[in-house]
This record gives structure tokens, C-alpha cells and sequence, in this order.
């Protein structure tokens, strides 16, 4: 069965599954959660993803990895076509103007059809730098994972939801990951996906950053992810939101935090839910929206509360893993997806990447195994051309014997080609015979087995001119022979014997019919025969045995019995008359 391993890379962990199966019924073969640096130790974390491949025995051809969602940006744009091929062409140039901090050429573009009509479709689009995406391609590699495919963990917590039946069709609903320092939140209508955005608040915002500064331009890409396009309308009432950061008390010390620590969890808990209230409010779904489905690190106070009379709640039938199935909800989806599942086909590896360089990386496997094969053809060609020489030689004996056979050297002797046609006579002079010590005469253009087949060309040519002078060619027609009719009959009735039949003419006759235009010359042939058997059955069996080959036969056209008759002993039957209609002309074509 099918394998398929999603892998999630984030900051400060990773989570890997790994299935068996097919897309709609599968099992989870191996499963695994913990932490690294991606950004602090590269080496590290490399090294972590060494020893998982190791372990797992991690099938590369059917690897997903799964990045941040905090690192995309997500837009939404209308075209006037609906080819896939257009869109490729011409997606980059349509996103640009929504994103003035980057250079197009430095950003990769994915995108989902969110509708479509006959000649345009509205698309949401998933735009990852592509330093930041390389950067987690950097540490696979090294790690000997490097994946076949990339998604944003947007799309595969989506899937994932999908996978377990959590997307009802007739309600709509918010599925949010947590991650470690940005949040995945989409918006799903009726099982189809509406909108797609990541908040920078995770489930580790609070603890320290292990990055050591922010520049400015990752400051406006924050910016531009957190509020993207006017899909969330910030008028919306939220006073239930800020009600709550109104009322934030001193919280209590919990084991492993302090007091400060607890605190700003609980402010970025409070920061979560505004900007999940947000999407609520500004959320444009034809069903009602019915639930917040959370997965992800754990958030205390999330799951289990309200926004905007909406209850959070937790994404619930993952499969159950040895680690916690919540966390690994993302590398399911992937997994998932990898396996041909999932509602969203997302590919972040394209463009200038270099594994989508396919032929860069195959060009020195590809040089070498041309060096090898001109080699190869090489050494064949020399073995072939001695084992041509060797044949060639060889057959020199068998081309001298043919002409001997047919002309004689010796001027008392003749030959069974008496007298032999000019043209042969000429090329045989030409081509054969010794000039001087092992110096024979040749055919500069012909081989020595092309010369035999040449000359046995020559010969059906004369040979076709023998017979049209003779009447068997052109337009003198032969009539057919009732003697070769009968005699093939005959041979066929005495073949039964074999069988044990034991046939008994008691008349053959054989007359040709002249044929008219709707029905060609032929031979029929009268029998009068009885079948001898220990009994009728058996007597009719040979009959049948007999008939079946003669119908089976190519020059077979009719075949009519007459009365059939008992033996009065019951040994066996007698037949009135069998007419046998053929056409003796087929004979001589596949004699032929």
C-alpha cells in the first residue's frame, strides 16, 4: 500500500506522521512530536531531522513538509480567464501591486480557485519569500528529508479537518491552528474554503524570542499579514473582547512560569480571540457560522470560550498518534494531501527553487549515463562489425555454391539454370569467382547475403516472365482444377481415420463451375460415403469431425448434405449426398 509522511518544520518544533493506505482509509504507521530552533541552530535542527529519517525510514518520494503560516501573506484576486497554464503565466504580475515591500521575482506565489465561471475565476493566493522558504528547504536537505512538495500549515490544517469529516456542508465554520508564534486561521463555507489568514500569536509569543531583532521589512510584513485586503471589517463591535482585556487580574504562578510569564500568555490569549473575533465578524459565509474548530499547541482558556456567541472548540476525530494529536493535526493534513486527499492542492516548491529545477540537478547523472551508453555503443558496434565480418565471410561460401549450383564454371557440365537469363548470367561473372590468391571478385555496394537475396530477386523476376508466356499470368485465367478439388477433399475424409472413423465411398465426383459476376469459378465436389461406427451416435460424430474440417479449410465455400440415413444394423449412418463447394484458386495463393 501507499506510504506518505507529512512533516511540519516550525521555529520552535516539528511534528511528524506517517501513513499507510490511501487517502480515504489509512493508519497511522509512526508519529512523533518535539522541539528544535529552526532560526537559532539550523545545525541543530538538522540533525533532529537526520535521526527522524533514520528512525522512520521516511519515504522521500512521498515527502510533504509543512511551513509556518507567519511567513505568508494571502490575497485574494479576480482574472478574466480560467486555464491553469494562464494563470500560471500571469498570477505573479496580478499580485504585485498588493505587495509594494517585496520584489515579485522574490516571492513565491501559490493559489487556490475559490470560484470560477466559464472564462474568469476568483483565486486566493498564498505569497511565501523565498528566503524564508528556503531557509526551512536548507535545513531538510541537510537533514536528508527534503521534501517533494511544500504547504503553509494554513492549507494543511484545512485538510486535515477535511480528512477527519469536520467540515459540515451545510453550516460554516473558522479552523484555527496554533502555532508557536503565529496562528493559521481559514475560514470554511459549506465544506469549501472563503478566506485564508495567519495572526502573529502563538501559543510561545510570550516566552523569549529566539530571534535576536526584527528588521523593518519583516515589521511591514507583519502588518500586511495581519490585515489583509479589506476581508475583516475592523468597525465591528467588539466590545466583549475588550471587556475582557479591561478585566485581566493578576494571574495565578503555574509550575514551570512565572508570574510575568503567565500574564503575557493571558495577553496574547486575550490578543488571539480579538483577532479571531475579528474574522468572525468580517467573515462573508452563506451558512451560518457555527463553531471554531482549534488544533494545534496548546492555548489554556482558548478552547472552551466564545467568541461572539461563536464556542471554540476542539478539532476532534485526528487519529489517534503516540504523541498528542492536536499538535499534529498540521503534518496529518499533509500526510493526507500527500496520499491525493484534502480540498486544497496547495505547491510552494516551483519557480526558481532548486528542485523544481529538475534538469539542473539530473544534468551530471544525465552527462555521465551518456558517456556510459556511447561507451556501450561503442564496444557493440565493434563486436558487431566482426561478427558482420565473420558472417560475411561465411556466407561467400554459400553465394559461390548457389551460382555453381546454377551455372557451372565447367563449360561440359550443366547447370540446373540452362540457359541462364543474360542479367544473372552477367552479375554472377561480375561478382563471383577468385581474381588472384584469396583475392575475390565483389559487389562494392551489396553485402554477400543482400547478393543472394538479389539474385533469387532476379530469378522470381524471369520466373514471372515464364509463366506469363505460358498463359499463367496477365489476363488469361486457368480454370480450376476438379481434380486438385477432389483430392483435397479426399485427403481431409481419410484424415478422420486418425479418430477412428471408418468412412466407405460409394461415390466421388468432381465438376468446375464457371463463375458469373456476382459469384467467382469453383469446384464442387459430390460424395456419396457412409461413416461404419460401433453405433448411430458415434457414426454421426465422425461425420460432424469431417464436416468441421472441411469448413475449417480456405478454399471452403458451401457445404450441403442431403438425407442422412441409419445403417439398418445401428453400426453406423449413411449419406444420401454431400455437395462440397470450393474455390480451388486459394490453394495456389497460399501455396504461394
Amino acid at each position: 500500500m501507499a506510504r506518505a509522511c507529512g512533516l511540519r518544520v516550525g521555529p520552535r518544533g516539528y511534528e511528524l506522521v506517517l501513513l499507510d493506505g490511501s487517502a480515504r482509509k489509512h493508519k497511522v504507521v509512526a508519529s512523533e512530536a518535539g522541539e528544535l530552533s529552526l532560526t537559532a541552530d539550523p545545525g541543530g535542527a538538522a540533525e533532529i531531522l537526520k535521526d527522524l529519517a533514520s528512525r522512520h525510514d521516511i519515504p522521500k518520494d512521498a515527502l510533504r513538509v509543512v511551513i509556518e503560516g507567519g511567513v505568508a501573506a494571502f490575497r485574494k484576486v479576480n482574472l478574466p480567464i480560467n486555464d491553469n497554464d494562464k494563470i500560471e503565466k500571469v498570477i505573479k504580475f496580478e499580485v504585485e501591486s498588493e505587495l509594494p515591500q517585496f520584489n515579485i521575482e522574490d516571492v513565491v506565489v501559490d493559489w487556490t480557485r475559490l470560484s470560477a465561471t466559464k472564462n474568469s475565476c476568483s483565486l486566493l493566493t498564498t505569497i511565501v519569500k523565498k528566503e524564508d522558504l528556503q531557509e526551512v528547504l536548507d535545513v531538510c536537505e541537510k537533514g536528508g528529508v527534503e521534501p517533494l512538495e511544500v504547504d503553509a500549515d494554513t492549507s494543511a490544517i484545512v485538510n486535515a479537518a477535511s480528512a477527519v469529516g469536520a467540515l459540515n456542508p451545510e453550516s460554516a465554520c473558522l479552523v484555527v491552528f496554533v502555532g508557536e508564534e503565529s496562528s493559521s486561521i481559514a475560514v470554511v463555507d459549506g465544506g469549501e474554503l472563503r478566506e485564508l489568514r495567519s495572526i502573529k500569536q502563538g501559543a510561545m509569543t510570550h516566552l523569549p524570542s529566539l530571534v535576536v531583532e526584527e528588521s523593518e521589512e519583516d515589521a511591514v510584513e507583519d502588518d500586511l499579514e495581519e490585515a489583509p485586503e479589506d476581508a475583516f471589517d475592523d468597525d465591528e463591535p467588539l466590545d466583549e473582547i475588550d471587556a475582557e482585556l479591561d478585566d485581566l487580574t493578576e494571574p495565578s504562578e503555574e509550575e514551570g512560569e512565572s508570574v510575568d510569564d503567565v500574564t503575557l500568555r493571558q495577553q496574547v490569549l486575550v490578543r488571539m480571540q480579538r483577532e479571531l473575533a475579528r474574522t468572525v465578524s468580517g467573515a462573508r459565509t452563506l451558512q451560518p457560522l457555527e463553531h471554531v474548530l482549534v488544533a494545534g499547541y496548546d492555548m489554556p482558556g482558548l478552547i472552551g470560550s466564545e467568541i461572539l456567541d461563536v464556542p471554540v472548540e476542539a478539532l476532534s476525530g485526528l487519529p489517534d498518534t503516540a504523541s498528542n494529536a492536536s499538535r499534529c493535526a498540521v503534518a496529518y493534513g499533509a500526510a493526507v494531501t500527500q496520499l491525493g486527499g484534502g480540498i486544497m492542492k496547495s505547491n510552494l516548491r516551483r519557480e526558481e527553487l532548486r528542485f523544481t529545477g529538475t534538469m539542473e540537478r539530473l544534468e551530471l547523472p544525465l552527462a555521465v549515463a551518456c558517456l556510459l551508453l556511447v561507451t556501450f555503443l561503442g564496444v557493440w558496434n565493434i563486436g558487431m562489425g566482426k561478427e558482420f565480418d565473420r558472417v560475411n565471410s561465411a556466407a561467400r561460401y554459400w553465394r559461390d555454391s548457389a551460382v555453381a549450383f546454377m551455372i557451372p564454371k565447367q563449360k561440359h557440365i550443366r547447370g540446373n539454370l540452362d540457359p541462364p537469363p543474360a542479367s544473372i548470367l552477367k552479375y554472377t561473372e561480375e561478382t563471383t569467382g577468385e581474381i588472384s590468391n584469396r583475392v575475390y571478385r565483389d559487389d562494392d555496394v551489396r553485402s554477400r547475403f543482400e547478393q543472394m537475396t538479389y539474385m533469387r530477386g532476379k530469378l522470381r523476376q524471369e520466373v514471372a516472365v515464364l509463366k506469363r508466356e505460358l498463359g499463367q499470368g496477365g489476363d488469361i485465367t486457368q480454370p480450376q482444377s476438379a481434380l486438385k478439388g477432389v483430392t483435397y477433399v479426399l485427403d481431409l475424409l481419410d484424415d478422420t481415420r486418425a479418430n477412428g472413423a471408418r468412412p466407405s465411398l460409394r461415390l466421388v465426383k468432381g465438376d468446375y463451375s464457371k463463375g458469373s459476376s456476382q459469384r467467382g469459378d469453383n469446384v464442387v465436389v459430390a460424395l456419396k460415403v457412409t461413416f461404419f461406427a460401433e453405433s448411430t451416435a458415434i457414426g454421426t460424430e465422425h461425420f460432424e469431425a469431417f464436416r468441421h474440417a472441411v469448413e475449417s479449410q480456405p478454399w471452403f465455400v458451401e457445404f450441403k448434405p442431403t438425407r442422412t440415413d441409419p445403417l439398418e444394423n445401428g453400426e453406423g449412418i449413411s449419406i444420401e449426398r454431400i455437395l462440397i463447394t470450393m474455390d480451388v484458386s486459394k490453394i495456389d495463393q497460399d501455396a504461394s
